[in-house]
């Protein structure tokens, strides 16, 4: 099982970015994605720089750390020349759903001829079929992806009826991009239906000011989620996880004592 670990826009300064590398590596996170955008290239207009517009300059330092971490370097281009620019540093494209409906970067991106990751959101079958048409040069894994933020309504019906659809002898592989930030049920239910590589995004620097800060989960779910899909023994950890024991402590009832002093309130048991 694959497990992408999805930074977006939970950084503030270069060092956030070089820390999540190793944060992500340390919960045994296959990869780590970035994203490489413009206000020009999302909106269509030059604005001042907005949050997580991740710089050119530093994708090189980016990818060269994730080597030395052991963690798979990726990154979303949002334009045919972001994609051209970091052809050179990524295995695998990842093209975002917004960028399913964009035949001038898929065009681009099916020129590399490397794997794809893309995600379809709330695509018709039609324009997913026309999009693999555009990539039929590439290995294309689609990601089932409900493109709520954060995502509380998921019905992998849906991914099985992709799957259905687009069955065939060259049929593309599924994946699953999450959005909610249960990190047991979730992605478990995702595995079941198919998918062999899950992404989800992350927020190491507890960031609550950030656009993906709302749908992200910290290091240590990331970790126990990696884990649960690898591992079935993962329950007592969840439990640790949540500090359920400190929670039944502090949950309690309790009474006050003449002396002013206070003790547990114990119910009869009949």
């Amino acid at each position: 099982m694959k497990v992408i670990a999805e930074l977006g826009s939970n950084w503030k300064i270069k060092e956030d970015c070089f820390s999540a590398i190793k944060i992500a590596a340390k919960a045994r996170a296959n990869a780590i994605k970035f994203q490489m955008f413009t206000a020009k290239e999302l909106y269509g207009v030059d604005s001042p720089r907005i949050q997580g517009e991740l710089p050119r300059e530093w994708v090189e330092e980016l990818a060269i750390e994730c080597g030395n971490s052991g963690i798979e370097f990726m990154c979303t281009g949002f334009s045919p020349n972001g994609y051209s620019f970091l052809n050179k540093y990524v295995n695998t494209h990842k093209i975002a759903s917004a960028e399913l409906h964009a035949p001038d970067i898929l065009i681009q991106v099916n020129k590399f001829k490397k794997p794809v990751y893309l995600s379809t959101g709330g695509a018709t079958i039609k324009e997913i079929l026309s999009a693999l048409e555009m990539l039929q040069d590439c290995s294309v894994t689609v990601f089932f992806c409900v493109a709520d933020y954060p995502a509380r309504i998921i019905d992998f019906r849906r991914m099985l009826e992709l799957k259905e659809a687009l069955a065939g002898p060259n049929g593309p592989k599924f994946g699953y991009s999450d959005h909610s930030i249960d990190v047991l049920n979730i992605p478990k239910l995702a595995k079941q239906a198919g998918a062999w590589v899950i992404e989800k995004h992350v927020n190491f620097g507890c960031f609550t000011d950030t656009p993906d800060a709302p749908h992200a989960i910290n290091a240590e779910e990331l970790a126990l989620m990696v884990k649960n899909l690898n591992d079935k023994s993962t329950i007592h950890d969840s439990e640790m996880l949540c500090n359920q024991k400190m929670k039944r402590i502090w949950k309690r009832r309790y009474i006050h004592l003449p002396d002013g002093t206070w003790g547990w309130f114990r119910p009869i048991v009949f």
